[in-house]
């Protein structure tokens, strides 16, 4: 399962351009269910994209879950095709949770995405450049389980269990 984690704000987030690659026919015979987390203003227009589209047996907006486990628990690829973004807690949650990404290079997406190694990096937030991404991730399925171990300790690595800590340190006793 594909899983999108994030505001449904297509202006930023940009699930509408998801939506529009997975509406090819080439992705339509493909086997796979994309999950939608996250409520937001886009929420109607996601819905109508989804009819529109045909996608009403493979794509469901499941709305806010408070347990990152649970949803990395059912979904083994995280797809960010976001317009704008910083570094995105979804990711790290992702990788945390030993799950690939595909990911736009915007923000501090690309700061975390290694292409190739722990995920995969549209070159920007395009049809295009997010098919091609995503091409690449279906097409190495069978990576994405030791990809996905690559993407946890290169992130545990990254952010630390006591990374509060170290902040707090760093910034009452400098």
């Amino acid at each position: 399962s594909l899983g999108v984690v994030a505001r449904l704000d297509c202006k930023f987030k940009g699930q509408d351009i998801l939506m529009e690659v997975l509406s090819q026919k080439k992705w339509k015979l493909r086997d796979w269910e994309c999950n939608l987390y996250g409520v937001g203003p886009d929420f109607e227009y996601l819905n109508d994209l989804i009819t529109t589209y045909g996608l009403n047996k493979k794509v469901f907006i499941r709305g806010h879950y408070k347990s990152v486990k649970d949803i990395w628990s059912s979904n083994h690829i995280l797809i960010l095709p976001s317009i704008s973004e910083g570094t995105p807690l979804s990711l790290v949650e992702a990788h945390i949770s030993g799950r690939v990404a595909v990911g736009t290079d915007v923000g501090g997406i690309s700061e975390i995405i290694n292409d190739n190694i722990n995920g995969w990096i549209a070159k920007a937030p395009l049809k295009s450049y997010l098919d091609d991404a995503m091409d690449k991730a279906w097409n190495a399925r069978e990576k994405w389980e030791e990809m996905g171990q690559v993407a946890h300790n290169q992130i545990m690595k990254r952010y630390r269990k006591d990374a509060g800590e170290e902040l707090y340190n760093i910034i009452f006793n400098s």
